[in-house]
């Protein structure tokens, strides 16, 4: 109610203001209401005389904002990173600067605000070293480039596990850590396992849509997407009550990619027709990979090449082929160049997707199953030799614990076989 007149008022010089309006935006953010959040945190900025304080402000607002359109948010980041540069960012907080940074492609001065991590004097609080922690397995899973930048904390043992400051952060780290297994070590039954306990203990709150996006990969790169459907069909409906419009594009998108693995194929482009409408490509940065490249599989599947050729057509960020979303996305457009013919360009974007699995050692068949597809495409440009060679590749790779690769690899082995065999 106080925080109501001071935004009314449009001032206050009384020292009590600006935490009376921070816990009017940490309640109203809890309570699903984020466009009067931002407007308590903007005043606060405005009337703080502090400026570590006011970078702190600053970073809450660019987080609050980020719930609605990650776009919105990019006007902060200048005004943060100069906030770093002058030594008024707290370490935690120049985390959340990295994330901002890396979704709208600003990779060079991401790369900056690691480095000035790595090179701070300042003694880590608890709550920063969970935050690196988490960052860590986040970069390996999506940013693969920038793991040899931020360097780790300091070490922990068994007897000296990662400090985890709140329940929330313990869960962010748990399925942080578990898609990054997922995708470095391959699936297990006990990851499964894992990461459905933190979605049953996930609800969608300030911070939790990380955690909830980690684990729901973790299942799908694991060879579950069935079993990723009903949760994120339950964390979709949470995220329209809540009104937090880039949540539930980010989940749509989620949503989309298990369809395409379940060979459900209308409901795959309808998912991601809700997404883009919901949040439109221009504020995707570069996770836009993600949305487009479900699209373009489930459009190729259903030969409706006029709406692949509309999403091909989308400019998008060179930065973005730096990310796993870019692998997503050669990989598609791999499979319309099978499809229509152009099997030389196929062939270079299965390749290329190769290439990045190796470099960044994400070869998971369950992330992309790329021996498969550029056997598919020597089989048809005649060369049978070097497709068996990468099939019988791909069948020891993924085994039977992951049975839609499997699958594919056994056709192909059929077409590379007698008839009798």
């Amino acid at each position: 109610v106080v925080a109501e007149h001071l935004l009314r008022a449009g001032a206050s010089e009384e020292p009590w203001a600006v935490p009376v309006l921070e816990d009017a935006a940490r309640q109203s953010l809890r309570e699903g209401r984020v466009v009067p959040a931002v407007s308590y945190l903007k005043l606060a900025w405005q009337i703080c005389a502090d400026e570590r304080h006011r970078a702190k402000i600053m970073t809450t607002m660019l987080r609050a904002g980020w719930r609605i359109n990650p776009s919105t948010s990019s006007g902060y980041l200048p005004e943060l990173t100069a906030a770093m540069q002058n030594g008024f960012l707290r370490s935690g907080d120049a985390l959340v600067l990295t994330k901002a940074l890396l979704w709208n492609g600003q990779f060079g001065d991401a790369r900056s605000v690691f480095e000035h991590l790595n090179g701070t004097t300042e003694e880590h609080d608890q709550e920063t070293l969970t935050e690196l922690s988490i960052t860590r397995p986040l970069l390996r899973s999506t940013y693969p480039s920038f793991m040899s930048v931020l360097r780790p904390p300091v070490p922990h043992t068994p007897d000296t596990p990662v400090p985890v400051t709140t329940v929330a952060a313990g869960h962010r780290l748990e399925a942080a850590t578990a898609l990054a297994s997922v995708l470095t070590r391959g699936p297990s039954e006990q990851l499964a396992a894992t990461v459905e306990r933190i979605l049953h203990n996930s609800r969608l709150d300030e911070m939790s849509l990380d955690t909830v996006e980690s684990a729901l990969f973790a299942l799908i790169y694991g060879g579950h997407p069935d079993r990723a459907a009903p949760w994120c069909d339950l964390f979709i409906e949470e995220a329209g009550t809540r009104r937090a419009p880039s949540r539930l594009a980010r989940l749509a998108a989620i949503r989309a990619e298990i369809s395409v693995r379940l060979g459900e194929l209308p409901a795959a482009v309808r998912h991601v027709r809700h997404a883009l409408e919901v949040m439109p490509p221009s504020s995707w940065g570069v996770a836009v990979g993600g949305p487009l490249a479900a699209l373009i599989m489930a459009a190729t599947a259903m030969g409706d090449y006029d709406l692949v050729r509309e999403q091909l057509d989308l400019p998008v960020a060179e930065e973005m082929f730096q990310t796993r979303y870019g692998m997503h996305y050669l990989y598609a457009r791999g499979r319309y160049g099978l499809a229509i013919g152009q099997l030389p360009f196929a062939l270079r974007d299965f390749e290329l997707c190769g290439e990045l699995a190796a470099k960044w050692k994400l070869d998971l068949p369950g992330l992309i199953p790329w021996r498969a597809d550029t056997a598919e495409v020597l089989l048809r440009m005649g060369r049978p030799g070097p497709a068996r060679k990468l099939i019988d590749e791909q069948l020891a790779r993924c085994g039977k614990d992951m049975p839609r690769v499997h699958g594919m690899a056994m056709r192909l082995l059929a077409a590379t076989s007698e008839l009798r065999h």
